[in-house]
């Protein structure tokens, strides 16, 4: 139950004067209850290890949680087959499934009564889960303390396996904790983050001075890509529209930062004719929208998109891992409101002038019949063209 239904239910009161340390067993006293959600019915998680020797934790089902406490490994999602046939043995008057092998689709191995009461006795097992569980909990616990400013993040932490990877580092650099991806080892994110605590509230920008999307990227031009002209040329032949030229170049995360930030449209923009933003995408003789475009409301916010696009960049390349970068307009970077604040991943001087580095360290490729552009990390490695081998960073 709720921590509003324990609250109110008619047993709370007795319980609470007649059992001791009651509290140590409640869930709420140790992570927020947005922390303690279960995963959508028909769903649940398991650890590979724990199944082979007959234990499967309840807590595998809390949707925020993605590392076994014993053996600190990612959970594995149980296939639809293994799910409704195991998850039927919680029901009253439904038999509980056992399969004598182990799932091919997905690696679940029922758990036999006999089984899992031979393992309760394991030396140790409550100790090991308390004490990786508690620091679990501490984490939790600190994400909710974070309050309002980053209410955003931690929610898409929580939920959003995409997400989590990419924000457990900043999270982890405002709580000063280790998350539970840190301490399984899964991940280790120490690029260094700024947070920002938004300047602006949405109802001082009616009446307030704006500006044109192609004023913004022309300043965004002049103050970042002053050094960077021939770069930026070459990326812009590379991803002109409608099929772009074929070609393969040393990467210059500056250059790219700024076409994506064009292409995706500040605030989801029009690219209008004539703007900085068409030309980039070969659109100059673009035929006028049916709706007049938009207009960015601030150029700091443009400015915090093309960093937040900067910090992402090296993120992922620091992976060592070739990966396609597709923009997708509708893919957030700022969460601001009246309350919130943004988080930007630093990017580091040597990044921002990988196009200056002989040889070159990092390529970028794009085949001529508009597919995405991939970014390369092996010097060695060829190009992949199948979209679906190799991993899609959405910017």
């Amino acid at each position: 139950m709720s921590q509003q239904q324990w609250a109110l239910h008619k047993l709370s009161k007795w319980l609470e004067c007649n059992v001791d340390g009651i509290y140590e067993h409640l869930p709420w006293s140790y992570a927020p209850s947005s922390c303690l959600k279960l995963l959508p019915d028909g769903k649940f998680r398991f650890c590979k290890e724990c199944v082979s020797f007959g234990y499967q934790s309840v807590f595998n089902n809390i949707i925020s949680h993605r590392i076994c406490a014993m053996h600190k490994l990612p959970l594995t999602e149980a296939c639809a087959l293994c799910a409704k046939k195991h998850l039927a043995g919680f029901h009253d008057c439904s038999s509980i499934f056992q399969p004598a092998i182990r799932c091919a689709a997905c690696g679940f191995q029922d758990i036999g009564i006999l089984s899992e009461i031979k393992m309760r006795h394991s030396p140790g097992l409550i100790e090991t889960i308390k004490e990786y569980g508690s620091r679990q909990a501490e984490w939790y616990s600190a994400l909710g303390a974070l309050g309002w400013s980053v209410r955003d993040y931690c929610n898409f932490y929580l939920v959003d396996d995409v997400y989590r990877d990419y924000l457990t580092g900043p999270l982890e650099q405002l709580t000063g904790l280790d998350s539970p991806e840190t301490l399984s080892g899964s991940t280790k994110d120490k690029q260094p983050i700024v947070f920002l605590r938004s300047r602006l509230k949405s109802s001082s920008l009616i009446g307030s001075r704006v500006e044109p999307q192609s004023v913004v990227c022309n300043k965004l031009l002049h103050r970042h890509l002053a050094g960077h002209q021939l770069c930026l040329s070459h990326l812009s032949q590379m991803v002109d529209y409608p099929n772009g030229k074929e070609m393969e170049i040393c990467l210059c995360p500056v250059s790219l930062a700024y076409i994506l930030l064009c292409t995706k449209d500040i605030y989801s923009i029009q690219a209008s004719s004539g703007s900085a933003s068409a030309r980039i995408e070969g659109l100059e003789k673009l035929e006028l929208p049916l709706r007049p475009p938009e207009q960015v409301f601030s150029y700091r916010d443009a400015v915090l998109v093309f960093l937040s696009i900067l910090g992402k960049l090296e993120y992922y390349v620091s992976k060592g891992q070739s990966f396609y970068v597709l923009s997708r307009p509708e893919h957030k970077y700022l969460f601001q409101n009246e309350t919130s604040g943004v988080i930007l991943k630093k990017s580091s001087y040597s990044f921002r002038n990988l196009c200056r580095s002989k040889p070159p360290r990092i390529r970028v490729f794009r085949d001529g019949i508009g597919g995405p552009i991939l970014i390369i990390s092996d010097l060695k490695e060829r190009p992949n063209r199948d979209y679906r081998a190799t991993k899609r960073v959405i910017f």
